[in-house]
């Protein structure tokens, strides 16, 4: 048994394969920007406290967004284990003088890392 559609029908099956595709790519460029699958780096460093510290708070490099936070840990009663991620094309510029800090660039808003870039 052979199914036969319209004109309509088929219009309207072309139209949603048509929004399918482009939900698709518009869902796999946003990925792309965001950086989902760039490779990343991962960094640890201890801090006496974790004050507006989270999974996801953002690290900046220059003011660029280069990463974020991974994941936070209590370690002891004054230290905090802090894991993040950077993403692969910023690993130049993070060198053995580099400081990192926590900073709120704004009055209100969330804090972020802000690493300097060390010399070379």
């Amino acid at each position: 048994m052979r199914i036969k559609f319209n004109k309509f029908e088929r219009v309207a099956g072309i139209f949603v394969l048509a929004a399918f595709i482009g939900a698709i790519t518009a869902t796999a460029g946003i990925a792309i920007q965001k950086g989902w699958f760039a490779s990343k780096l991962e960094y640890k460093v201890v801090l006496p406290s974790a004050e507006g510290i989270h999974s996801g708070t953002m690290v900046q490099i220059a003011g660029l967004r280069a990463g974020s936070v991974k994941n936070v840990d209590l370690v002891s009663a004054n230290e905090v284990l802090v894991t993040f991620e950077v993403f692969e094309k910023f690993k130049n510029r993070i060198r053995k003088d580099s400081e990192l800090q926590v900073v709120r660039p704004f009055v209100i808003g969330e804090k972020v890392f802000e690493i300097t870039i060390g010399s070379e």
